[in-house]
């Protein structure tokens, strides 16, 4: 039903069918919501929001005719008429389930079902709203985004095998399903069984017939695996591709916190992915599987870049930039993950009593010493504490250059860094 097969997210659907509460789940992607549409589109599934005119007539009627509802987009407050509904005080009278919403009595359909949506990233529900509903987070996780992109670009890379793939996913759950269905029958044959079994013409026919199904169905379940090994094979092929979409995707998801206004859709970017695969096609079709993997995560990588900074200030493009190589970076494995914390924030809490004495005071700033302090400690950079108490003339004149990056920098030190 289009859930992704993380187990974050599986793990929040199990708590969503096995709960007594209603379920209120933040959704900022439309994972959820998408779920829930595709799972109940056969039950009649009705979607509302709190705003609109016909909100309580819907809920009424659903409530009455035992319809699934999803309540989508709700704000930090949900409408207080929900309440005998969220706690779900049905009333019997006549013989009959009732509820009360609002000034109405409704008749209740045990089959109604109701979700409720929100897109806020980190909304604060209070105590007494989260006590009535089944509270679950249904944020993209990296793990689930990379299965989807794999998803993708396999299905527009190898159709055939990605609908394959689905197939076998559907046949397999038939498969578990008539298994468990024949063992719960025998189970019932063999309680229900009266006198001597053997005796028992009807359970010893359907025995045997239970077993000849069984046969077919395992039989059918090992050719599944086997498939699905050789499917597997030419899928994990196309893993960097996913990896790196799934982190991309995070990169300018995090421009949220820079700005409030940056928010950016998950489904504008499986679109912009889509194009990518499309435009990173050139010349022959026959390319093997690691050089396709480079074209497209190349022609992927400068897509994002240029679709997200149309939206941003200017003074944010280069932020945006350094975060995104960053990002490629850490996910190859190329930056030192102790070196870029210290580069990002610094040198934290300094002990000033074992601290060494400045040797440039008069130059050197205070949290400039501490950061030479802190960065002694670093593997590769042993030893830069006392260059600068041995050669601090020699520092100074670097740190007064105008452009130090290009300078060498005093001692050996410029053979270290390069």
């Amino acid at each position: 039903n289009k859930l992704p097969n993380d187990s974050f997210s599986v793990e929040n659907a199990i708590m969503l069918r096995r709960s007594n509460r209603w379920p209120l789940m933040i959704d900022p992607q439309g994972q959820a919501n998408k779920w829930v549409k595709k799972m109940e589109e056969h039950n009649s599934l009705k979607v509302v929001k709190q705003n609109q005119g016909n909100f309580i007539r819907t809920l009424e009627n659903a409530i009455q005719f035992g319809n699934p509802v999803l309540l989508e987009n709700v704000p930090e407050q949900l409408d207080p008429i929900l309440e005998p509904v969220l706690l779900k005080q049905v009333v019997m009278a006549g013989g009959v389930a009732t509820i009360r919403l609002g000034d109405a009595t409704v008749e209740y359909d045990k089959k109604f079902r109701l979700y409720i949506t929100t897109k806020l990233r980190n909304p604060h529900y209070p105590p007494e709203l989260c006590v009535k509903v089944n509270l679950l987070n249904f944020m993209a996780t990296a793990e689930g985004l990379q299965d989807q992109m794999l998803g993708r670009v396999v299905a527009m890379e190898q159709q055939e095998l990605e609908l394959q793939r689905q197939q076998l996913i559907i046949e397999d759950a038939e498969n578990q399903r008539q298994l468990k269905e024949i063992e719960d029958k025998i189970l019932v044959l063999l309680k229900n069984a009266q006198g001597n079994i053997l005796d028992d013409e009807v359970l010893i026919d359907t025995l045997a017939d239970s077993k000849k199904t069984s046969n077919i169905i395992q039989d059918k379940v090992k050719i599944a695996e086997q498939t699905q090994v050789r499917i597997a094979k030419v899928r994990q092929g196309y893993v960097p591709v996913a990896f790196q979409s799934s982190q991309l995707f995070f990169c300018i998801a995090d421009l949220a916190g820079v700005d409030p206004m940056y928010q950016f859709s998950l489904d504008a970017y499986v679109d912009l992915f889509n194009k990518s695969i499309d435009n990173s096609r050139v010349g022959s079709l026959d390319v093997p599987v690691n050089k396709r993997c480079e074209d497209i995560n190349t022609e992927h990588t400068l897509s994002v870049y240029r679709y997200t900074c149309r939206g941003l200030f200017e003074s944010h493009k280069l932020l945006f930039s350094l975060q995104l190589c960053i990002r490629i970076m850490e996910a190859q494995g190329n930056i030192n993950q102790e070196e870029f914390t210290f580069f990002s924030i610094g040198a934290g809490m300094i002990d000033r009593v074992l601290q060494r004495k400045n040797p440039a005071e008069e130059w050197l700033p205070a949290i400039a010493w501490d950061n030479v302090t802190e960065i002694d400690k670093l593997a590769g950079f042993q030893g830069i504490v006392s260059a600068f108490e041995q050669m601090h003339r020699d520092w100074k004149l670097w740190y007064m250059s105008g452009k130090p990056e290009v300078e060498n920098m005093p001692g050996d030190w410029s053979i270290k860094s390069s």
